[in-house]
């Protein structure tokens, strides 16, 4: 596949941007710029840190900027649209409102919550204009408690699981759901419906997480999608990309580090386009 065929095409990004950290937007950029995807990308909040290292950091929320960003701009103009942790309920209907004109793919990462709990500074109001937000998405990459706050389902065992997911699904435009913090056993991963089969993509869990590891599988997703890969090969290949940056971080590195993993998804790309 040649990738002349998206050089004319921009793929927007929107999400926050922390000064210190290798998370969100940042990584995204990085990412993206590797896989050779024409990307835009506009931060929706700036931060000193990301609150994974400091509790409450210095903060500025771009919402005006972005308002007249996209409204300067149309949806014509973007050919798909990534949208990671958005922060307020007016960035989140600023999205729901431009995301419904965007006629290429749309992915939503829901990032709100994790390990039960939500994220500092959102509530129940945040979660429900998250909910608005999923009629405009094509693929959903929610973790476990994202999609257990997004549907009331709490998901213990796969019939849940399942219900959870089909759930997803029913408000969405698309029909791709990845929950991804999926645990079983000693295996850590994702699991995906496909024509309501069950599919799960696990790899040893390590010891310590690592802040970024969902951002990270999120923006890998988004460029092998956004270059037209098969549904599964894309998440096969998200899930042991992840896998491997999260396993080759130094024990001390609070975030994910993709430094290591970034030779091999050069070379993937290489081998994606030539084939």
């Amino acid at each position: 596949m040649s990738n002349e065929s998206i050089n004319n095409s921009r793929f927007l990004v929107a999400q926050d941007w922390s000064a210190w950290g290798n998370i969100s937007l940042k990584l995204a950029t990085i990412v993206f710029t590797v896989w050779d995807v024409p990307a835009a990308m506009l931060p929706v909040r700036v931060l000193a840190t990301h609150p994974g290292w400091q509790a409450n950091p210095p903060s500025q929320s771009l919402t005006t900027l972005v308002q007249q960003t996209l409204t300067d701009w149309t949806p014509q103009q973007i050919s798909g649209l990534y949208l990671g942790f958005l922060g307020s309920c007016e960035q989140v209907q600023l999205w729901s409102h431009f995301a419904q004109s965007v006629t290429g793919l749309v992915l939503v990462d829901p990032a709100m919550a994790d390990h039960g709990h939500l994220y500092a500074g959102l509530n129940q109001d945040y979660v429900q204009a998250q909910k608005s937000l999923l009629k405009t998405a094509d693929v959903l990459t929610p973790n476990v408690t994202e999609a257990q706050l997004l549907t009331g389902i709490q998901i213990t065992n796969e019939q849940n699981l399942r219900a959870a997911m089909m759930a997803l699904q029913a408000q969405m435009r698309g029909q791709l759901v990845v929950v991804t913090s999926i645990q079983h056993g000693q295996q850590i991963g994702c699991a995906y419906l496909t024509q309501q089969q069950l599919h799960y993509v696990l790899y040893p869990r390590q010891t310590k997480g690592r802040f970024g590891s969902g951002d990270l599988f999120s923006s890998l997703l988004a460029c092998f999608l956004f270059s037209r890969a098969a549904h599964n090969w894309a998440i096969d290949q998200a899930t042991r990309l992840t896998n491997q940056a999260v396993r080759q971080t130094p024990t001390e590195a609070p975030d994910v580090c993709i430094s290591a993993i970034l030779p091999e998804l050069w070379q993937l790309k290489r081998r994606f386009y030539h084939e």
